[in-house]
């Protein structure tokens, strides 16, 4: 039985809890209350007093006021979750100044935060809307996302950039007046990184040069890869995305999932505050809360589900509103070949396929050009039974929005002269010829976004 990090679960759903897009209507659920708080995975991280020179040990559930100062030392590390859902990970020998982080009534997210030295990692669910922002600092350069995961590394006067999801913009500061620099930045994407300095930064911000020229962008080594820190985000962000996942099969309809959320958040929390007050140590409340599996948590959900009245049954609610469904024949079977842990190949009886559907993790159905976006095709049989046949579908872009890199991986793309016109509709397509049958799924319909400055978003 997998058992869930306590980042990727207790922290990675409460990185989800706090609000959620309503499915009826396109409108937003309220967005619950609360300020960003952190929790301590490895003893010490401290905030730093309004003197500069006091520290006060930091616990798990700790809220964080707009301004504060978190420093770890030389075993801490913490995670700040912010009320929309995205989480900023501090890293040992970190300090990082939290200006603001705050989700306004209309669902706009502001976060603002200076790394003063070490390492941070950012999780960004997604931004809500055209006015959100989501800014990391160092004294030379800033970091601008519009939902994405990326490390930021300040060490000796230099910053490192290092893409994990989707593309982040970076630009320099004008080492004056410490603002970004007017003017295109350099994009980074998925694996990999870029570096600047005092000098470079005073160099762009002079015009001596530009951000394209000077910011070489870098394939991230293999065995930068394997550091300690960015392997455990990377697995922390992958186990998150399975919890989700885990919940949303449950919870049969996307407006339940998110409560769902909400009541994992809530539940969750309650119990770390809980062993708090019993005077546990950090590490034995980390070693409790890890106790927790994915069977587990859905056992939870499914038992809140039957509370409420819910039947819960194999094929979600969402799933079935978006396929095209075949007509069934209940009593005639297939057969599912599936890999045994010996590795052998084995034959598994199931019900006829009745219908192809496309999933993917992510509700949202907007992009930003650079975006990498995974889907799933999803072959769904008489008896709920499932199988994933991402590689065998045949894919198919309509619109000028992007290209399929290899089967299910969409990268949204704009033309140059179709960036002007604002967002652009598209939809992919899946289709699949199986035991002589063809299934063509429902098309996923979105918008693609043009990558809009920071400078530019704030008008």
């Amino acid at each position: 039985m997998k058992t869930i990090g306590m980042l990727a679960v207790i922290a990675g759903l409460a990185a989800l809890g706090f609000y959620f897009w309503a499915g009826t209507g396109g409108k937003a659920l309220v967005a619950a209350p609360g300020k960003p708080w952190v929790e301590v995975t490895t003893a010490k991280v401290f905030r730093v007093e309004a003197d500069g020179s006091t520290l006060k040990e930091l616990r798990t559930g700790d809220e964080l006021d707009e301004g504060t100062t978190l420093r770890s030392d030389v075993l801490g590390t913490a995670t700040v979750h912010l009320p929309d859902g995205s989480a900023l990970r501090l890293d040992s020998n970190s300090t990082l100044v939290l200006e603001r982080a705050r989700l306004e009534a209309d669902e706009t997210l502001t976060l603002r935060a200076t790394l003063v030295a070490g390492r941070v990692w950012s999780k960004v669910i997604g931004l809500a809307t055209p006015r959100s922002s989501w800014e990391v600092k160092t004294s030379n350069a800033v970091a601008t996302v519009r939902g994405t995961a990326f490390l930021t590394e300040y060490r000796n006067g230099a910053t490192k950039i290092v893409g994990a999801e989707r593309t982040i913009e970076i630009r320099a500061l004008d080492p004056v007046s410490k603002a970004p620099v007017e003017g295109k930045g350099k994009l980074v994407t998925e694996n990999m990184f870029v570096e600047i300095d005092d000098e470079t930064a005073r160099a762009i911000a002079t015009k001596q040069t530009t951000a394209e020229t000077a910011l070489v962008l870098k394939e991230v080594p293999k065995e930068f890869l394997n550091d300690r820190f960015i392997k455990e985000n990377r697995a922390q962000d992958d186990e998150l995305d399975d919890a989700v996942e885990a919940i949303k099969e449950e919870a049969r309809s996307e407006e339940r999932t998110r409560k769902e959320l909400r009541e994992e958040v809530k539940a969750r929390k309650e119990k770390a505050e809980a062993l708090r007050k019993e005077r546990n140590s950090e590490r034995e409340i980390i070693e409790k809360l890890k106790a927790e599996s994915i069977e587990e948590l859905r056992e939870r959900v499914k038992e809140r589900l039957l509370e409420d009245g819910i039947h819960v049954g194999p094929v979600s609610e969402e799933t079935a509103k978006t396929t095209e469904v075949k007509e069934e024949t209940p009593m005639e079977t297939s057969t599912v070949r599936t890999k045994t842990s010996g590795g052998t190949t084995a034959t598994k009886p199931v019900a006829a396929p009745s219908s192809l559907v496309i999933e993917t993790k992510t509700s949202v159905r907007a992009f930003t050009d650079g975006d990498k976006v995974s889907f799933r095709a999803i072959l769904v049989f008489a008896d709920g039974s499932r199988l994933d046949v991402t590689d065998k579908a045949s894919w198919k872009v309509t619109g000028n929005v992007g290209v399929f890199a290899s089967p299910g991986a969409f990268l949204s793309k704009l033309r140059d002269e179709d960036s002007e016109l604002g967002d652009i509709k598209g939809s992919v397509e899946a289709v699949l010829q199986y035991e002589g049958t063809l299934f063509t799924a429902k098309p996923i319909e979105f918008i693609v976004t043009p990558f809009i400055p920071e400078t530019e978003l704030r008008g």
